[in-house]
Order: structure tokens, then C-alpha cells, then sequence
């Protein structure tokens, strides 16, 4: 760590020190994340995941002091109010659990944050170690994968179910996470840094050119869409939004470039990208994730156009069940019938026109502005990045990564004017 430095350079005796430090909430997130992808186990009403998070929300109440933002009363009286009075005929006993659920998470998540609001790149060098364990995990599986040590690359003895997808001589990994698509936005925070440090513009975090190397790595071997679109879209931005040297700018084109050839070179990839053009649709084991996307915007048009105020949390499955049959020429088979695959179109089918203003108002309304000199401005825009992400492939309310990322960047959008870099000591 670098001594008397509002920059820290995340090492492996830095993050064992945050970890074992006593009455440290570090412990809490890194469980949390690293358990996401094992299965409920049979009779268990939670997941592990969900268990330390319910642990982590007991701790707070029991042993720290409590801190409930203003945002956080309104938004949870407002959704348990309206989900009663505008979903009453559908108002259930699985609503309940979902609305307590949402309550731990975002009580939890958001006085985790604001109790580190002034030590934030602590937080985010913490969870950036975290992304580059999961990334050595996750070539690991690949170098098992190609010597053919199962264990190595197959973690059901983990009770994680992390699917085997064939690239080739290689596969699709999967880390700790059960697909190729939730690696790739879990260290999209990693990448989104890495890029900052190549370009020399990083004040939060230090990372060394090797950790670079493995996080991109890692995201590479996820072969997911969702990581490459990510990958190129930060690219883009940064192309397009900064003020950068003709060299830096050259460097940016080159790697975008790269990645680019690297799409096409993957057949995999490449493949899926030209089925998604083509009017006969097929469902195969390579079309799976297209086909989840396709049928669950269908469900949400349907809902929208049927409900235009919605049906209500945790209605998404009764409205696949019951607009779906609308698209059984294309096939008849199901998938995400629960999420929705993404969380914009399961906003959009169990919100209807509240979810759509709900999405745009929070991109909107906790934005810092490019002309704010806030120096946590570029955590801001991490957050967004990573929300913009998450919710295009993921459609899970009660998810850690998500409410840690919500409450970043309210807190450095409420506190951007008042947050400044505390003298951090080794």
C-alpha cells in the first residue's frame, strides 16, 4: 500500500489485513460475492449468499451504528405501499418475501457504503483484489480445461453449477460465478480501472500491469457478449469523452481494434452475433442466451401493452406464462421465465410504465456532471457503467454486487461536494 497517498495499490498482504481487521464489514461483501454462484442447498429456503448478506444485516443492527438514508425510507415505503395498493389482486405471500428481501439488501449495501463514504477507494481496491482472484480462478479452469484435470474447471463439488461450454480447445469459464455472463460483469469494474491506469488517468487505484493482464484475461476466456460488448463500450466512451493525447487516443483505437479482430477470429461468437441477424431464429445450445433475451422482451411488450401500470414484484413468471404462447412458432422452449434475463425488461413487465421512468429518472437524477471536479466523479461513472451492464444480462432484485453499486453512486452523487481524500495511513 502507498504510505500518506489517496492512492492504493491493492497487494495480497493489504487485502488480508482489510479482511481479518476486526469489526471490518469487508468480510460480509467478500463472502457475499464469492457465494453468489453455489446453489440452495435442498431444504434451505436461502442460498448461501443470501444467508451472509441476512448475517451481515443482523450484525449492522446488533454491533455498528445504523445509518438509514432519507432515499432509503422513501423508496421502501413507496414500493411496499404501491405494490399493495396498485397490485393488490396479485399482492402474495412471494411478493412479502421479495419486498423484505429488497429492504435487508438495500438497508445493508447502502450503510456498508456510507460507513466507508469517506474511504470509498478502500472499498472499491477491496472489491478490485476480489475481481482479480476470481479472474486467476477463472484461468485456472481454463489451463485444468486443457490438461484435462476436472476438478480444476468443474466446481459441482462446490455445489456450484457452472455450465461446460466447449470453445474449441479452450471453454467458456466461469470462475466462481454458475455462467460466462455473470464473470464477465463481475470484473467489468476491474476492466473499467484497468483501462484508467493503461491511460495513466487512475487517482483511486494502483494496479500493476500484471493484474491488468490477468482481469482482461479473464474476461476474454468468458467468450460472453455481454463481456465484449461491455469491454468495447468503455472503450468507446473513453474515445469519445476524453480529452486524451493523439498518443493515448491511438492506444485506445488499437485495443479497440483488437477486440474487435478478436470477435471475429471466435467463431463462437461471431456465429452468435450473425444468428441474432437473421429472420429464421433456431434454438440451440448456441442460441440459448439469444432466445432468453428474445422471448422475455416479447413477455415484457406483451405486459407493458396489456398492464401499462404493471402486475406487480415477482409477476414476471405469471406473465411468461401467459403471454409466451404468443411466440410458440419460434419454439417452445423456456428460459429465465423467473428474471426476465434482464432487469430492464423486468422492470418494464412488472412495473410497466413506473419502471421505465424509475430507469431513466436514476440514470438522470444521480449522474455527477463531467464539469463537477469531484474525485470521486470517476467512481460515479463506474457504478453507472456497471448497473448499465448488470441489468442488460441479469435480472436479479437481491444481488449484493447490485445494491453495492446502487448506493456508490448515490453516495457519491449526494456527498460528491462534501467527500474528499482522507491522508490514508499503511
Amino acid at each position: 500500500m502507498v504510505r500518506n497517498s489517496n492512492v492504493i495499490s491493492p497487494g495480497f498482504y493489504w487485502f488480508m489485513q482489510c479482511l481479518i481487521k476486526i469489526r471490518n464489514q469487508h468480510i460480509f461483501f467478500i463472502l457475499s460475492l464469492f457465494t453468489l454462484g453455489v446453489d440452495p442447498f435442498p431444504g434451505i429456503p436461502l442460498n448461501l449468499s443470501q444467508w451472509i448478506v441476512l448475517l451481515w444485516f443482523l450484525y449492522q443492527s446488533l454491533f455498528t451504528k445504523k445509518i438509514i438514508g432519507i432515499y432509503l425510507i422513501l423508496f421502501n415505503v413507496a414500493l411496499f405501499w404501491g405494490s399493495i395498493i396498485l397490485y393488490y389482486h396479485n399482492f402474495d405471500f412471494e411478493m412479502l418475501k421479495k419486498l423484505i428481501g429488497i429492504f435487508i439488501y438495500s438497508f445493508t449495501l447502502y450503510n456498508y457504503v456510507y460507513h466507508y463514504r469517506y474511504k470509498l477507494q478502500e472499498v472499491i481496491s477491496f472489491y478490485l483484489f476480489a475481481c482479480i482472484i476470481i479472474s486467476i480462478i477463472a484461468i485456472v479452469q481454463e489451463i485444468g480445461w486443457f490438461i484435462k484435470i476436472s476438478w480444476l474447471y468443474d466446481f459441482s463439488y462446490l455445489n456450484i453449477t457452472n455450465p461446460l461450454t466447449p470453445m474449441g480447445k479452450l471453454f467458456r469459464a466461469t470462475s466462481i460465478t454458475s455462467e460466462p455472463a455473470h464473470l464477465a460483469y463481475m470484473l467489468f469494474p476491474g476492466f473499467f480501472l484497468s483501462v484508467l491506469s493503461i491511460l495513466g488517468i487512475n487517482k483511486l487505484v494502483l494496479i500493476k500491469k500484471y493484474q491488468i493482464l490477468i482481469i482482461v484475461t479473464a474476461m476474454i476466456f468468458s467468450f460472453s457478449l455481454v463481456g465484449y460488448f461491455s469491454m468495447i463500450i468503455c472503450l468507446i466512451y473513453y474515445i469519445i469523452s476524453s480529452s486524451f493525447n493523439k498518443g493515448k487516443k491511438i492506444l485506445l483505437v488499437g485495443l479497440l481494434t483488437l477486440l474487435f479482430v478478436t470477435i471475429i477470429k471466435n467463431e463462437n461468437i461471431f456465429d452468435r452475433i450473425k444468428l441474432m441477424q437473421t429472420e429464421t431464429f433456431a434454438i440451440t445450445s448456441n442460441t440459448k442466451s439469444q432466445w432468453a433475451l428474445i422471448s422475455n422482451a416479447y413477455v415484457a411488450y406483451s405486459s407493458l401493452i396489456n398492464n401499462p401500470l404493471g402486475t406487480g414484484i415477482q409477476t414476471h413468471q405469471l406473465n411468461y406464462n401467459k403471454y409466451i404462447s404468443g411466440i410458440y412458432s419460434l419454439g417452445e422452449f423456456n428460459v429465465n421465465t423467473e428474471d426476465a434475463n434482464s432487469l430492464y425488461l423486468r422492470l418494464i413487465s412488472e412495473f410497466g410504465i413506473f419502471g421505465i421512468c424509475a430507469i431513466i429518472s436514476f440514470y438522470l437524477f444521480f449522474k455527477i456532471k463531467d464539469s463537477t471536479k469531484s474525485p470521486y466523479r470517476v467512481l460515479n461513472t463506474l457504478a453507472l457503467f456497471f448497473l448499465f451492464i448488470y441489468s442488460i444480462r441479469m435480472g436479479g432484485y437481491l444481488n449484493p454486487l447490485f445494491w453495492f453499486f446502487v448506493n456508490i453512486t448515490i453516495v457519491t452523487k449526494w456527498y460528491c461536494k462534501r467527500l474528499t481524500f482522507p491522508q490514508l495511513q499503511s
